[in-house]
């Protein structure tokens, strides 16, 4: 048996993950009988299985690991940090993809219900890529391949067998994306299934496409060989398509399709001519289900579809401990470097070489805390976060702030234990208060700073973390047409509403009205 390629192994790698996680049992009705028969909500362990087993399995392909995982209660949430993947390449290499934040919120396994999935801050290497398209890259002033943000949502009810896709991506230096895709009836199983015709049983009811031009087709053009002016660019274009269409046998194009090819290749010039956005949407005429060939003929297949094209817009090893050096560093703790009463505080609370001794644990590290040490802080934070989550989490916003990313790690973990009011408060403890005057929202403030700002305001990188103004900055940048804020703001948005929905629906409802206010303050 032929082991998949690495591409489809990469492209798997993430699927696989929240696979097992959209599968398991989580019934929308039925509670108590489902309960009873073992096949209730699940459990914090039945997802860490299912993501252990995805990861076995796809190790057996490629190298994966992950910084954090965190799970919510009942499994309403799980987010995997800092997620790496390494797939081999044909000549035998291995190519490295990372991913910041995978953030999956699973749906109902009974009944009609959405799974949605996000990812932020996706890098890979061209060699990920296969070899034709890396090579494009590499030529149009590419060196890795970055998408900023990636959401899909995917809905599916089992009785009608309807199944809508929802995916969504952007790259500030390539372009932003947004695919709608409705199938009317989806089983991934045809009757008619064979070698020839491998699909699945699928009725397309409609597909709509949105492309924001970020850089990437106006220097796919330019490496074409196609003139850059709009005019000669559609020409150039709508010659293209029309040879594209051309039917085999070489009979003329039907006066429809020309018309088709003439207007998607003026929107497609205008848009590669600068920053703007262009919307297609495709519906079937007629009933069109997925077969074998379909595309053999493109222009039939034009002509049993209308194709609308709006105007383009705008850790310490495990070693005993010497008893004389634990209690010289009790007693003379001067005598022992910061470094190494890190590591015997942290093997004295595990109880790793000596008894376990978590208050003494914390009274060596308390004065390299209070002192700026931010190894013993994110340490110490480690050590109470099971028992005094609350005061673990405020330490490490101060760390994550000056740039410990294992310190925003930890946070990631503890927020799902700790009420959204309480992470709200120690947020606006750490940093500005979200009433108070923001720079961020000032009317000359660029939207590409306040994207930026946002972002750093959601992740802690440099600043606290804050989610309420990291969310009045996503909207704010979102209205100022940044698409990678929109993503990051709906993201944070279903975040917060399944940490604490009554909280949360007040708190929006304010964050919108002052980004509003501030995006009314640059009126003239």
């Amino acid at each position: 048996m032929r082991r998949p390629t690495h591409r489809l192994a990469a492209a798997a790698a993430v699927v696989c993950l929240g696979a097992g996680l959209a599968a398991t049992p989580r019934p929308a009705a039925g509670q108590g009988l489902l309960d009873a028969l073992g096949l209730g909500r699940a459990t914090e362990p039945m997802i860490r299985l299912g993501i252990e087993f995805a990861l076995y399995s796809l190790r057996s392909s490629m190298d994966v690991t992950y910084d954090g995982l965190a799970i919510g209660p009942g499994g309403d949430e799980v987010m995997i940090s800092g997620l790496h993947l390494a797939p081999p390449t044909g000549d035998d290499g291995w190519c490295d993809i990372h991913i910041g934040r995978v953030e999956i919120f699973p749906g109902a396994f009974f009944g009609p219900a959405e799974t949605a999935m996000g990812a932020q801050d996706i890098d890979a290497a061209l060699d990920c890529l296969p070899d034709a398209l890396a090579q494009e890259a590499a030529r149009a002033g590419y060196d890795r391949f970055v998408i900023d943000g990636l959401t899909l949502r995917v809905s599916y009810d089992p009785r009608s067998s309807a199944l809508s896709l929802d995916l969504s991506a952007a790259s500030s230096e390539a372009l932003d994306l947004r695919v709608e895709l409705d199938l009317g009836y989806f089983w991934p199983v045809n009757p008619g299934f064979t070698r020839s015709a491998p699909l699945p049983s699928a009725r397309f009811d409609r597909l709509a496409l949105r492309i924001e031009e970020r850089g990437l087709l106006s220097r796919a053009m330019r490496l074409a060989g196609y003139d850059p002016q709009p005019e000669a660019l559609a020409e150039g274009l709508r010659q293209s398509l029309r040879d594209a269409l051309a039917p085999a046998e070489g009979g003329p194009l039907r006066p429809e399709t020309l018309e088709l090819s003439d207007a998607l290749a003026g929107s497609v010039a205008r848009l590669a001519a600068g920053e703007g956005a262009m919307e297609v949407e495709i519906v079937p005429r007629n009933e069109l289900w997925l077969e074998t060939g379909l595309l053999d003929d493109p222009e039939s297949v034009l002509a049993s579809v209308q194709v609308r094209l709006p105007d383009a817009e705008a850790p310490l090893a495990a070693t005993e401990l010497d008893p004389a050096e634990v209690r010289l560093a009790t007693e003379d703790p001067e005598a022992v470097p910061p470094a190494r009463r890190r590591a015997l505080a942290e093997a004295l609370a595990q109880g790793r070489g000596a008894p376990q001794m978590p208050t003494l644990a914390r009274r060596m590290l308390q004065p390299l805390v209070d002192a700026g040490d931010l190894d013993a802080t994110v340490t110490l934070a480690g050590m109470i976060a099971p028992t005094e989550p609350s005061s673990a989490y405020r330490m490490l916003l101060a760390a994550a702030s000056k740039g410990r990313m294992d310190a925003a790690v930890r946070m990631d973990e503890i927020e799902i234990d700790l009420g959204l009011a309480e992470v709200m408060a120690a947020q606006d403890a750490a940093g500005a208060d979200v009433a108070d005057p923001d720079p961020l929202l000032g009317p000359d403030a660029p939207r590409q700073i306040v994207a930026e700002q946002a972002a750093r305001l959601e992740a802690g990188r440099e600043v606290p973390r804050n989610y309420e103004r990291a969310y009045m900055g996503f909207t704010l940048a979102a209205a100022l047409g940044d698409g990678g804020s929109a993503l990051r703001r709906d993201l944070l948005d279903r975040r917060l509403a399944a940490r604490g929905a009554e909280f949360w629906n007040v708190r929006r409802d304010l964050l919108r009205a002052r980004a509003f206010e501030a995006w009314l303050s640059r009126a003239p």
